[in-house]
């Protein structure tokens, strides 16, 4: 096999990954002093909030991020971007603190005002440095990435801690989080400004609205497959049944973000090779890498997880651990979809991926208006396992028939289902201490079938 990631791809992955680990992984750190402080029904609440953040920030970051991935090399688009995201997080801000006296009322869950404005600020504060953070890596500089990621999670956590050991329950959470977006949007707004400058020109105005906004669709349909859930379920079981779906989910985050340093070298570099066949072949090998190591990770979150429950988290938590691998299975879907959709996202507009994503989308919420109300919070896992399923299906089909690649789908499926085998095998004869091993057998496996070839002694690949 050819070499596939050079080595300036290889140390853009590694900022990546320090930034994702430092970034977004100190939340799971800091399980043991966060479920210590809150009782599983606070928790919950916070679960719930968590839901507004991300359906808040899909709406409001109007897919600006990508816009920039696609379309970054016209003159003046950074300025233009930059604009827009200042805009609506202004709009945002004062949009949010009208509405939470209202809002109070209308949470399935009690939640204080004073709760709700923290995190309305917030979300403008998000909104607003989408785009700065996404410059970052528009020009390829995982290095400071990594450094503001790495600052940001240490200054929230920092205070997050301080505000939980003086008793401030969900909104030490919240203003830990308010204060740490407040100084990265200062450092990122004005690192851009200083370099792009700030203005918004008409027509990339429009060329960014039509590029985006269905991106927004799109990213309500993955809310709808990702959170939207926990609306559904506070309706039907306790808070602290929400607590515990919300503790193994942070599990199925972990495997996500541990595959997001491939995702975030390899996203905006995929479009350049779909103009040639070799290329195309390009691509389908670097797809296959991406696999072998998703399912190594899922394999070792599924593993380990139940593990880590019980021993980060105080007893009344413990329940979340059997939930851990079926959520971790939903994450290896949800990655491989974005690893074979290249071809929907490959024109002018995104209105493909919308319908898709839609249709995706509208398969889990029926699935949990009728399986939640039965089967609980099993009903919410037999309903996004169907729907990430249908939606892996889809985009595969869609993206081959728009750009063909040669993807290696027999040896990818034999990964797979061998990974599977040894899981479900592991677990009918109670030989749950050897799931640690599913990994290393996967990678094996990947050898064994020629997905991974290993370099000859000049450093090129067999």
């Amino acid at each position: 096999m050819k070499s596939l990631i050079r080595n300036p791809g290889v140390r853009s992955a590694a900022f990546y990954a320090v930034a994702l680990v430092f970034g977004k992984g100190v939340s799971f750190l800091m399980l043991p002093l966060v479920t210590g402080h809150l009782s599983p029904a606070e928790y919950g609440v916070v679960e719930l909030l968590a839901s507004v953040a991300d359906v808040a920030g899909i709406v409001f970051g109007l897919g600006l991020a990508d816009v920039l991935f696609r379309f970054g090399r016209e003159e003046g688009m950074a300025s233009t971007l930059l604009g827009f995201s200042l805009t609506i997080g202004l709009l945002l801000g004062i949009a949010g603190q009208l509405a939470a006296p209202t809002m109070a009322g209308m949470t399935p869950v009690p939640v204080a005002l004073l709760d709700l404005r923290i995190l309305f600020a917030s979300l403008a504060l998000t909104a607003a440095i989408q785009v700065p953070l996404a410059y970052l890596r528009y020009r390829d500089r995982p290095a400071l990435f990594a450094a503001v990621s790495v600052g940001k999670a240490a200054v929230q956590a920092g205070l997050v801690a301080i505000f939980l050991i003086a008793d401030g329950g969900v909104t030490a959470v919240l203003a830990g989080g308010l204060i740490a977006d407040g100084i990265v949007t200062v450092i990122l707004v004005s690192l851009q400004f200083r370099e792009a400058g700030i203005g918004i020109k008409r027509k990339l105005a429009k060329l960014a609205l039509g590029y985006g906004v269905p991106l927004v669709a799109s990213g309500m349909a993955g809310f709808c497959l990702g959170s939207f859930d926990r609306w559904v379920l506070a309706a039907h079981v306790s808070v602290e049944d929400l607590a515990f779906y919300g503790l193994a989910a942070k599990f199925g985050l972990i495997a996500a973000l541990a595959m997001q340093p491939f995702e975030m070298w390899w996203f905006p570099r995929r479009f350049s090779l779909l103009e040639t066949e070799e290329g195309r072949r390009h691509s389908a090998d670097i797809v296959g890498i991406g696999f072998v190591y998703s399912v190594m990770v899922v394999g070792g979150v599924a593993a380990l997880g139940p593990y880590v429950i019980t021993w980060m988290t105080p007893v009344a938590y413990h329940e979340a651990a059997v939930l851990v691998p079926w959520l971790a299975l939903i994450a290896l879907l949800h990655a491989t979809s974005n690893l074979v959709n290249v071809g929907c996202y490959a024109g002018k507009t995104t209105v493909l991926p919308m319908c898709l994503n839609g249709f995706a989308a509208v398969v889990a919420v029926t699935g949990y208006m009728v399986l939640i109300p039965a089967f609980g919070v099993m009903g919410t896992i037999m309903a996004t396992l169907v729907a990430q399923s249908v939606r892996l299906t889809l985009f595969f089909a869609f993206s081959q028939r728009r750009v063909r690649i040669p993807h290696h789908l027999l040896r990818s499926a034999m990964l797979a289902s061998a990974t599977m085998v040894l899981f479900v095998g592991m677990g009918v004869y109670q030989l749950s201490e050897f799931y640690i091993f599913i990994p290393l057998a996967s990678l094996g496996a990947a050898f064994a079938l020629g997905l991974l070839r290993a370099p000859d002694r000049g450093g090129n690949p067999a």
